[in-house]
């Protein structure tokens, strides 16, 4: 499948990966265009491979198709350099494998060699996967298509270079407007060699046509490639037993989205075994009242790391109020800024307490002198909170007003 301007691009990857989560041995093919790439929806949708389980999934194996301009401008990630480009998509979790050159006749035997690499390598994750019991999160293959924009079509038109450029987008020759295109045009359907294709006839030469799949290998007539062939029933629970009383008008409730939640919660249960209903909840699924989805039902490894990385190390947050489980509370309170603890510094630096700094006492600044001494000031500053800014400003002046040792 391809990914285009009709269709949302996040719908469409998330339409591949819905194809490939419901079955075992199937391997969806997405091309993304690297201008489709970097738009928001595409660029986030890179990381839905973290939500594919090797074990009883298929997998989607995205194909970035870099030729470098969108209608008429440059594309970033065939500006950056390769190895940025590498870097990035590591940072994904994808394993890049790349094909380069302008060369048809090579190309076609490149690609053809590393789709079949790609197979293989997808093969080999789910049978470490199904047989023998690895949970580690896997780097999925993926293929990054370097070739020119334009490839095999006019390389000039009225002076201009087209292939390579921005201009080749889309239609680049108009013989209803320009009369001179037409023998642009045919040069252009000629340099196919159409001869060798099709019989006196028009026909397609049988020998050609015995290659093409046949039944539902076909494109167009693949189930998997037209989901009502492959639609089965949801088993639904009975809306009834997930009434809520309202005694009189005007009452609080419980929330209409908790009781969707545990409506939902039933309707995965009971569609667990055929596997063809998900929830989907990119962010704040608990906060917005869904909390019964996750009581009961299995969540995805997401946060397993791939097997190449080093060992999770917690993060040292710069504020205690992220340590505590993700709410202000925990750690801070809003109503004088009461902290449970000192703010350790960004920089990672000893700052001296308080009551030093009021007593004009700021061993630190003073033994790392001036530059120093105004470093701390300005984290000073920039990490309290806003509160009095008349107070503010009176200890920026006792800071600034210490005495200068070693100066």
């Amino acid at each position: 499948m391809h990914t285009q301007t009709l269709t949302p691009d996040l719908l469409r990857k998330m339409d591949a990966y819905w194809r490939a989560a419901n079955y075992l041995s199937l391997v969806v093919a997405c091309v993304v265009g690297d201008g489709e790439a970097e738009t928001g929806p595409l660029a986030t949708a890179w990381h839905s491979n973290k939500f594919l389980d090797p074990a009883t999934d298929g997998v989607v194996l995205p194909i970035l198709h870099l030729n470098g301009d969108k209608i008429a401008n440059p594309t970033i990630l065939a500006r950056i350099t390769r190895e940025e480009l590498e870097q990035l998509l590591r940072g994904y979790g994808w394993t890049p494998h790349f094909v380069e050159g302008h060369e048809p006749g090579l190309m076609h035997e490149a690609m053809a060699a590393t789709l079949d690499t790609a197979v293989e390598q997808i093969r080999q994750i789910q049978h470490h996967a199904r047989t023998g019991g690895s949970t580690t999160r896997p780097r999925w293959p993926m293929i990054v298509l370097d070739s020119p924009k334009g490839w095999t079509g006019p390389k000039v038109v009225d002076g201009l270079q087209v292939e390579g450029t921005f201009r080749s987008h889309q239609v680049p020759l108009h013989p209803a407007t320009h009369p001179d295109h037409l023998e642009l045009l045919e040069d252009w359907l000629r340099s196919y060699r159409p001869e060798e294709l099709f019989d006196e006839g028009g026909r397609l030469k049988p020998e050609l046509s015995d290659l093409a799949p046949k039944g539902e290998r076909r494109m167009g007539a693949n189930p998997h490639a037209n989901g009502g062939m492959l639609l089965r029933d949801l088993r639904m629970p009975d809306f009834r037993d997930h009434a809520v009383a309202v005694p009189s008008p005007g009452v609080i409730g419980i929330g209409d989205t908790h009781v969707l939640g545990r409506f939902l919660r039933d309707v995965t249960t009971l569609n667990m075994e055929q596997r063809n209903f998900r929830v989907f909840g990119p962010d704040e699924t608990l906060s917005n009242g869904l909390e019964a989805l996750h009581l009961r039902l299995p969540c995805l490894p997401v946060v397993d790391p791939p097997a190449d990385l080093p060992p999770h190390q917690p993060r040292q947050h710069p504020r205690p109020r992220l340590q505590g489980g993700g709410h202000h509370h925990h750690a801070l309170r809003h109503d004088r800024a009461e902290r449970s603890g000192p703010l350790p510094p960004r920089d990672g630096h000893h700052r001296p307490p308080a009551a030093d700094r009021r007593q004009g006492r700021v061993p630190e600044a003073a033994a790392q002198g001036q530059a120093h001494r105004a470093q701390a000031v300005h984290r000073h500053t920039r990490r309290r909170p806003a509160g009095n800014p008349q107070l503010a400003m009176e200890g920026i002046a006792r800071m600034t007003a210490a005495p200068k040792a070693g100066l």
